[in-house]
């Protein structure tokens, strides 16, 4: 009788943390905005971000910024399947996520008219180094998971989230940095995306 119950816990327990965390589409900062495909503005660059669906620390939103020139801009705050849209100028642009005080940069380089897609999948480790979470950019010739529709937005009080997070983002970025600097020539052509990624 023990086992059964201990059993139908766990199952419960189970279906409430499964439903807690899936697939959402918008948080507290960001909203999606359906029936929207996202496209690169004229001459620009679109770069788009999706999580994955893990369970791992999904009540934490993963924090994407654009660190270019080593000045973050925040890009995204995604929980579920959020996805999070960056127009850019073409040319190289440095990207870094952190979650749980882990890091990890994704570097750029992007040609006009190009839609560039990138997974935010939870980190198994090996190649990934101590990220949480790990940049997966779909690669040409890969087949392409994700669609440039459903993508969430920022929300008005974002803005204030971003400025309050500042010193946290330039703490995120020096720790990201160094570690870009002790990843072998194999990690950094996994962790960087080039012109020909686009479609």
């Amino acid at each position: 009788m023990v086992k059964f119950l201990f059993s139908v816990l766990l199952v419960l327990g189970a279906t409430l943390f499964s439903s807690c965390t899936s697939f959402k589409t918008s948080n507290g900062f960001m909203s999606v905005r359906e029936d929207e495909v996202a496209v690169p503005e004229p001459g620009r660059a679109l770069i788009l971000f999706q999580r994955d669906n893990a369970r791992i620390a999904e009540w934490n939103a993963v924090n994407i910024w654009e660190i270019t020139n080593r000045e973050p801009q925040l890009v995204g705050l995604l929980h579920g399947k959020m996805k999070a849209a960056r127009q850019v100028d073409p040319g190289e642009h440095d990207f870094m996520l952190a979650i749980v005080g882990r890091t990890q940069i994704l570097r750029t380089n992007v040609k006009a008219g190009m839609t560039y897609f990138v997974q935010v999948n939870y980190s198994r480790g090996g190649m990934d180094g101590n990220a949480a979470y790990s940049f997966m950019p779909v690669r040409a010739g890969d087949e392409n998971p994700m669609t440039a529709a459903d993508v969430s937005y920022f929300n008005d009080n974002a803005k204030q989230w971003e400025s309050e997070s500042m010193i946290s983002a330039n703490n995120h970025m020096a720790k990201a940095f160094k570690q870009w600097e002790e990843y072998s020539p194999e990690q950094r052509a996994r962790f960087s995306m080039l012109p020909t990624d686009g479609r």
